[in-house]
């Protein structure tokens, strides 16, 4: 993927979800407790080839093509990268992106197809998943009543190779709060909220690492997929997050140059799996001209991002 390329995936991934395992110390999100998956049984599901790291769960940040067609062999969609960014692979997305799936076979309308991300629960990278359902399973209620009975007759054979999954959110050991850092506190689907410290909006950068990630740093120009959510220092207002945002996952290239105010230069040296905090002064974020999201940011005040670095390559 090219840098161009990325800096779209990154733009498309803020839109204006992973059960937490939180102890005392350490937080580890359902994509990281694999023995604990366990797959649909609504319908046949079998998954083939060794797979191996995080497992497909609600909200996950997966990268994958899909291939899927009626019993006779008619096809319903071709084999598709789920999100193609350009260069013909699989990019990350937000496994929620099939709530809303564009359909060529029914003039490009989009379709709720949760039902494939339930056949991919607990699916690995390097493994095929296939899955047999029944027409009104896999169509919307509206959709399936409307095809003709040899259609509903037949089941829909689902065939999905999983390219890639990444951590659903940071995980690691959770570090004790950090002054003029703010506190971050996760919902039990992983959405941060912000806690600002009793104090004005400061005029210098400042970086904590809230969460300790257990895997390899970051090291420069690599393609980093991150959460993120951004938030006003004076009153903790949300300006944006990629949580919940049915579509690429944001990505950028670790280090100056990224887009975004450069803040994955402050990613370098981090774990993956790390959650990081960085806050940007107004005067930063008014400065640089350069930024895809100077619109967005560019309210007068300090900018505090939060964010869940979760897979590094």
């Amino acid at each position: 993927m090219t840098a161009t390329a990325i800096r779209k995936s990154a733009l498309a991934g803020l839109g204006i979800v992973s059960i937490l395992a939180l102890s005392a110390c350490a937080q580890v999100p359902a994509s990281d407790q694999v023995s604990a998956c366990e797959p649909t049984t609504n319908f046949q599901v079998e998954r083939s080839g060794e797979g191996d790291g995080q497992v497909i769960t609600e909200g996950a940040i997966t990268a994958f093509d899909l291939t899927v067609a009626f019993e006779d062999g008619t096809e319903i969609i071709p084999q598709t990268a789920v999100v193609d960014m350009g260069d013909g692979t699989a990019s990350p997305a937000n496994l929620n992106y099939l709530s809303a799936f564009p359909l060529a076979a029914f003039g490009g309308m989009s379709v709720d197809l949760s039902s494939v991300g339930e056949a991919l629960r607990c699916a690995q990278a390097g493994q095929q998943v296939n899955a047999t359902m029944r027409v009104d399973q896999f169509f919307p209620e509206e959709l399936s009543a409307s095809m003709g009975d040899d259609l509903n007759s037949q089941n829909v054979i689902v065939t999905a190779n999983i390219d890639s999954v990444y951590h659903s959110a940071a995980t690691g050991r959770i570090n004790p709060q950090q002054n003029g850092i703010p506190a971050v506190v996760s919902a039990p689907d992983g959405t941060p909220g912000v806690t600002m410290p009793q104090e004005s909006a400061p005029t210098e950068q400042r970086v904590g690492v809230t969460i300790n990630g257990f895997g390899a740093p970051v090291t420069e120009g690599q393609k980093l997929t991150l959460h993120l959510s951004a938030f006003t220092w004076t009153d903790s207002t949300q300006i944006l997050t990629t949580w919940g945002n049915a579509g690429p996952a944001l990505q950028l290239l670790a280090g100056a140059g990224d887009g975004f105010y450069d803040i994955s230069t402050e990613l370098i040296g981090k774990s993956v799996g790390s959650q990081v905090v960085i806050v940007l002064p107004a005067s930063t974020i008014a400065a640089d001209t350069e930024s895809d999201f100077g619109s967005d940011l560019g309210s007068g005040d300090a900018v505090v991002f939060v964010i869940d670095i979760l897979g590094a390559e």
